[in-house]
């Protein structure tokens, strides 16, 4: 008699050992950090370098036209810039998080190997979704904003798809539907989970951000003049600020370990919890 096929590991299962992994290996998280600070400080330098040219051009009377196209071509080349950046930190994360699900450790290096193998692909995969985003708001109101909803759930194997499945930037999308399709209901509640803790983190940062805004009530009445918060309401809001920047990112990495353990275990049922690196162990979930 046949063996019944395997079937998926269940989401509780699945979600458990992926935080496993991620506290074993937090700096799958970090390529957005180290891809995006350099372009931050980047993007500063390109403002005052603008507001230099600004002031030179107004004291020598120059033409107008003198700021502006520097500052065009350098926004442009900034967007693009970016978006490099971000397919890049993507591409990274997710490469990481697969050699987490398939080896149980990862390092830089398959971060490095994930972007110089997926990069253009996911950049595909990027024009595609853009197509998809403007489809979702041109069904907005037939859909009364359904289409909203559906998008990131039926996009949600996209990047896992490219990077761990090997699949096209095109063909990633449509396996992303088909799998959605085939297991609506693990993957609505996965996106539903994953969703509540990026909304639970939200608010972590409101302590600290509450004495800034307390702080700077008084200064918005009526023609009061505006008077500066006072140091450890700028000290609060500057903690705040860094606190709800780190677990964003902790939440990123977090989310792609997710999502990609999710995709293995509807792409290969049955798949095994990944084993230890040699000589060490991740925690239990």
């Amino acid at each position: 008699m046949t063996a019944p096929p395997p079937s998926p590991m269940s989401l509780d299962v699945m979600l458990s050992r992926s935080w496993a992994l991620f506290r074993y290996r937090p700096l799958v998280a970090l390529p957005p950090v180290i891809i995006f600070l350099p372009l931050i400080g980047g993007a500063i330098a390109f403002v005052v370098w603008i507001a230099i040219v600004a002031i030179a051009a107004t004291a020598h009377h120059a033409s107008p036209a003198t700021v502006i196209a520097p500052a065009l071509i350098g926004y442009a080349a900034f967007i693009v810039v970016m978006l490099a950046c971000s397919v890049a930190a993507y591409a990274a994360m997710y490469g990481m998080a697969n050699a987490l699900w398939e080896r149980g450790d990862t390092s830089i290096g398959d971060a490095l190997a994930a972007v110089r193998a997926s990069f253009g692909t996911v950049f595909v995969a990027g024009i595609g979704m853009f197509g998809l985003v403007l489809l979702a708001l041109l069904l907005a109101l037939p859909t009364l904003f359904l289409s909203f909803l559906a998008l990131p759930l039926f996009t949600m194997y996209v990047l896992p798809a490219v990077v761990a499945g090997h699949r096209g930037g095109f063909a990633a999308i449509g396996e992303s539907i088909a799998l959605v399709r085939r297991a609506f209901a693990t993957s609505a509640i996965a996106a539903l989970v994953l969703f509540a803790i990026q909304y639970g983190i939200s608010f972590l940062s409101y302590p600290f951000l509450l004495p800034l805004q307390m702080s700077m009530v008084g200064s918005t009445k009526g023609d009061a003049p505006l008077v500066l918060p006072a140091p450890p309401a700028l000290i609060s809001g500057l903690v705040g600020y860094v606190l709800i920047t780190l677990l964003s990112l902790s939440y990123q990495g977090f989310h792609a370990v997710a999502v990609t353990g999710l995709y293995h275990s509807l792409v290969t049922p049955g798949m095994e919890a990944p084993a230890p690196a040699a000589g060490s162990r991740p925690p239990s979930g």
